[in-house]
């Protein structure tokens, strides 16, 4: 077959003369006097920083080669935003620069096929027979349970007592999980479906991208390639293979192809639209970690950008056009997830995974040197994490990290050239590559986060509202990524043209140049290029082919402190026990109630002994029933209460406080308790809950043993609880904002304790005060007063605390303690005089700079410090005061006053401490009072504000957890409650049902009349 060619324009000399006259730069030779010039030089001196990363290894050397790359890319790409400004546009009628681009004879089908098949049959070597996929944050993909309850409102996650529902956001997965499983498939090969299709799916929409733009097949299929396997998506897994990651790049790819193909009459504006509005169930994908959805939506604004830039403003109006009414049906098909996760995102734990301190660890590695590999991604440090990250500290990985943007750089050298696209732009290829670098530069810098260069800018820009959608900004180089694969299709292009003349420019390098294109022609030299590109992404992503990205083996470096340690494979067999033991669980013949699950879990990552590590989160998705095991570190806030409650519980369970124990159980409406006998010790957290502390519950006489399958051991409640919404006379008041656990051990049993002032005719539980245990007084005297040690326990770390009692500052009126620490823990403590019953720490306290103060009240006895809010970050003096219940097991009480923490230097300040032992009183209803006493409706759903009771009635907690109201209404009239915000959520349905039923009806009419024409 003949080489496939395109010739921009089949013009006489003379009309090429002419068009070079009339788009003469203003300022007569300006752009090539001196512009181009620079352009080349800076362009090349970047280029060559880039390459110094590949022989340098000294921190202290890449860091500067890497912002001498910066710098140097920089001013090359500001100097060619300059030959464009003074560039004349070309009309639709202008005649084009003549110049002839060879390729080899590809069709886009041959494209698409290549690129799919490629990533598919890479992806197969991820997985192992019988297994699942699961480590770090990516649970087991086991179980189905959860799928039944995909549209409902509000539900139960294990972290809390309902909250409000988005597991609309998870359709893709839950489509694809319930009908293999369906069909008799495992879950395992769900995941393996799920996760080829989506790698699949990245190199389908980076190719797809490029053949929008215009490009030819081959420079397709090196940016389909290249999009799939590169640096970025291989690192950005964290270890793994992240299916919310591989979706942001094909929602990027996916919807910058429809403006474009929507803008240069690929397709009709309304199937741009009806396009725009079916990738509806992928971004609700990407809501779930909302910075990734803010990712893909920006895509949108910068393709109608760049198709103003590249083919003028009359494109951009069509592929606006197609936007704003794409955007209407995308709303509306979205409603379904929108409307939910709107209301789902106001119970996130924003307060505490928005702060700068909470995320600091992810920035080990934001550098200029490794954006610029597309690799700044922290577990890239941890041997135990990413097993093959050493292999590209050497060579030739070292080399041929920072050789793939150099070679995209050399974009930035060329001089001028077409690509057959159809833009505006005389010099089609800069117009097109300068935009691009100014992008990635703009990332790379960005991408550094609070370091240098960009911490002066990027704190400013992260203390805006909404700023914590910026956290971790190395995810936003998934851009770079798309952009370093069309760079690549690009310099195909460029490679295969052939401008008629002898030579371009004059120098040794131009006739080394034209001899080299006399002796390889175009379609050789494009195809020897696209194998060297293909071949160089497929090497730098080397782990998805082998299936090393999955590691088996995730053990410590030699020599390596403060990792994890050896960690169990990535590739997990999970055993037939826990689905047995579910579908025991879910069967109808199991009573109601909720499932306590034990151990708790101190740390959202748990060691299972089948050889799993990683997020606990799968028993809800197996069972299905109201699951209570709180995850700490999660996303979303529990319901108010509910820890400490559960570990109270559990607490009582491992004293033999039977009691007790029963007591709460009844409370939290158990009526199970599964014991994993398959938790191992923990590899994060030492020293967490085993199973061995729970051998003791079968001695407990108000439970019984009802089935055990493998390890777990499943335990029923020979009290059965009340559960739905019920109303009842019997309940206590305690004049207390919040309810510890704790003070339901002075309430008589069936009787509930709620949040509320004295109220007439219902018992009261009053909190009061004794005299002061521990008194610094004005002058700060005692044992508190120092001297200050160092109380890190850490071996062989150098301590370096300081600290003592200022009584000389004139400006306040009292002494304080102030407490320094550069290296270690400082602290002073004092044992508390206590014998039983709940105290009061009350403080004053200033931070300075570093760690924020902190308070402990060591249990002696259980060697933990009891649960306690934080003190204040303020630079200001602030008041504190905690009610402090503790522990079953402990034996005494030490109060420690801290400041600092490892690798901060920290310095705080405390003053007027005290400690009160706390009395508690009842006050009982007499006889002769004839006062009309009001009921309580209970709910077994956790308090929200977002649920409403009948007309009239007071919305209270009950217990600390529940929601409840008080009414005098009859209590044997029917009870209304219900969740707010239902009726929205039902309304939401509705729309993107009538939204889907009147896109297909519009989309039938306009074909039928498409055809009578």
């Amino acid at each position: 077959m003949p080489p496939f060619e395109i010739t921009i324009v089949k013009s006489k000399r003379r009309h090429h003369r002419s068009l070079a006259e009339r788009v003469k730069p203003v300022g007569g030779s300006l752009g090539s006097r001196w512009l181009q010039p620079t352009r080349r030089i800076t362009a090349i001196v970047g280029c060559a920083a880039l390459l110094g990363l590949s022989i340098f290894t000294d921190p202290r050397v890449t860091d500067r080669l890497a912002l001498a790359a910066l710098i140097a890319l920089a001013c090359a790409t500001l100097v060619g935003w300059f030959e464009l400004l003074f560039e004349a546009r070309l009309t639709s009628s202008s005649p084009r620069p003549v110049e002839s681009i060879q390729f080899p004879n590809l069709q886009w089908r041959f494209v698409f096929l290549i690129v799919a098949l490629l990533p598919a049959i890479a992806a197969q070597t991820w997985f192992r027979e019988s297994t699942v996929v699961a480590a770090g944050d990516i649970t087991l993909p086991i179980g189905t349970a959860w799928v039944n309850h995909i549209f409902d409102a509000w539900v139960w996650s294990g972290s809390n007592l309902g909250g409000p529902g988005a597991l609309q956001l998870q359709l893709p997965w839950a489509v694809i999980v319930k009908t293999v499983t369906i069909l008799g498939g495992s879950e395992g090969l769900a995941q393996r479906l799920w996760l080829t299709l989506l790698f699949v799916g990245v190199g389908l929409s980076g190719a797809l991208l490029a053949r929008t733009i215009g490009l030819h097949p081959i420079g397709g299929l090196v940016a389909g390639v290249l999009y799939a396997f590169n640096p970025y998506t291989l690192s950005m897994g964290l270890g793994t293979v992240y299916a919310l990651f591989l979706a942001t790049e094909i929602a990027i790819a996916l919807l910058a192809s429809v403006v474009f193909a929507v803008a240069r009459h690929q397709i009709g504006i309304w199937r741009g639209a009806v396009l725009l509005g079916i990738t509806t169930p992928l971004l609700g994908v990407l809501f779930g970690t909302p910075p990734q959805l803010a990712i893909g939506i920006a895509a949108l604004p910068l393709a109608v950008v760049a198709v103003w830039w590249v083919w003028g403003p009359s494109a951009a109006k069509r592929g606006l056009l197609g936007l704003l009414i794409g955007i209407p049906i995308t709303l509306a098909l979205s409603a379904y997830w929108i409307v939910p996760a709107a209301i789902q995102i106001g119970a996130a734990a924003t307060a505490n995974l928005a702060g700068l301190d909470t995320w600091s660890f992810a920035e080990g590695r934001a550098t200029l040197a490794n954006a610029f590999w597309l690799n700044p991604h922290w577990p890239w440090a941890v041997p135990e994490y990413v097993p093959y990250a050493s292999n590209y500290s050497q060579f030739p990985l070292i080399a041929l990290i920072y050789i793939y943007p150099a070679i995209l750089t050399s974009l930035l050298v060329l001089r001028q050239w077409t690509l057959g696209i159809g833009s505006r732009h005389w010099n089609e290829g800069l117009a097109v590559t300068v935009p691009m670098f100014s992008i990635v530069l703009v990332l790379v810098f960005f991408s550094t986060g609070t370091r240098f260069p960009a911490g002066p800018v990027f704190t400013k820009l992260y203390g805006l509202p909404y700023g914590w959608l910026l956290r971790e900004p190395g995810r936003f180089l998934v851009f770079n990524c798309l952009i370093y694969s069309l760079l690549a299709a690009v310099l195909v292009t460029r490679v295969a043209s052939q401008r008629e003349g002898a030579s371009s420019g004059v120098g040794p390098l131009a006739e080394i140049w034209a001899g080299l294109k006399r002796w390889l022609p175009g379609p050789t030299r494009s195809t020897l290029t696209t194998a060297l590109l293909c071949a160089l992404g497929l090497t730098l992503a080397y782990p998805f082919l082998t299936g090393a990205v999955i590691p088996d083996t995730r053990v410590p470096a030699p020599g390596e402190v403060g990792g994890p340690g050896p960690l169990p494979s990535a590739h997990v067999s999970v055993p037939s026990y826990w689905t047995e033991m579910a579908s025991y669980l879910n069967s109808s013949a199991r009573r109601n109630g909720s499932v306590l699950v034990l151990p708790l879990d101190d740390f959202y990552q748990v060691s299972y002994t089948f050889g799993f590590h990683g997020s606990d989160v799968f028993i809800p998705n197996l069972i299905d029933r109201h699951v209570i095991l709180p995850v700490p570190q999660g996303y979303f806030q529990v319901t108010p209460g509910l820890q400490p409650a559960a570990a109270l519980t559990a607490a009582y369970l491992r004293n033999r406080d039977w009691t007790s124990a029963a007591k709460m159980l009844s409370t939290l409406g158990v009526s199970y308790i599964l014991v994993r006998g398959d938790i191992s010790p923990s590899i994060v957290v030492p020293g967490g809950d085993l199973p061995q502390n729970y051998d003791i519950v079968k001695a407990d006489p108000f439970v019984t043993p009802d089935y055990q399958s493998g390890p777990l051991k499943l335990f029923a409640t020979t009290e059965v609880p009340q559960s739905g919404t019920r109303t009842t006379p019997n309940f206590w008041t305690v004049d207390t904002p919040a309810i510890d656990p704790h003070l339901l051990a002075y309430v008589p049993d069936g009787l509930h304790l709620v949040s509320h002032h004295p109220i007439p005719g219902v018992p009261g539980l009053t909190v009061g005060g004794g005299k002061a245990v521990i008194d610094v007084g004005p002058r700060f005297s005692g044992p508190l007063a120092g001297p200050v040690v160092d109380c890190d326990g850490t071996p062989g770390h150098v301590s370096s605390v300081s600290g003592g009692v200022i009584r000389t500052d004139a400006s306040q009126a009292f002494s304080y303690l102030k407490m320094t620490s550069t290296s270690g823990i400082a602290c002073v403590s004092q044992p508390i005089p206590w014998k039983a019953g709940p105290i009061v720490i009350q403080a004053l306290s200033r931070h300075i700079q570093g760690d924020v103060p902190r308070i402990c009240v060591m249990e002696e006895g259980l060697r933990q410090c009891a649960s306690v809010r934080n003190l204040s970050n303020s630079a200001s003096w602030t008041n504190y005061t905690a009610t402090i219940y503790p522990d079953p097991g402990t034996l005494s009480l030490t109060l420690y006053l801290t400041a600092g923490g490892p690798g901060l230097d920290s310095i705080n300040e405390f003053a007027n401490v005290r400690v009160v032992p706390v009395s508690l009183q009842t006050s009982t209803l007499k006889s002769s009072d004839s006062t009309a006493r009001p009921s309580l409706i209970i709910s077994e759903t956790g308090y929200s504000r977002d649920w409403i009771g009948p007309v009239g009635a007071e919305h209270v907690k009950v217990d600390g957890i529940f929601n409840g109201w008080i009414t005098t209404q009859d209590p044997s009239k029917p009870v209304d409650v219900h969740y707010r915000y239902t009726a929205l959520i039902g309304t939401a349905y509705l729309v993107s049902d009538l939204g889907l039923i009147a896109l297909a009806l519009i989309s039938l009419v306009r074909r039928a009349r498409f055809r009578r024409n």
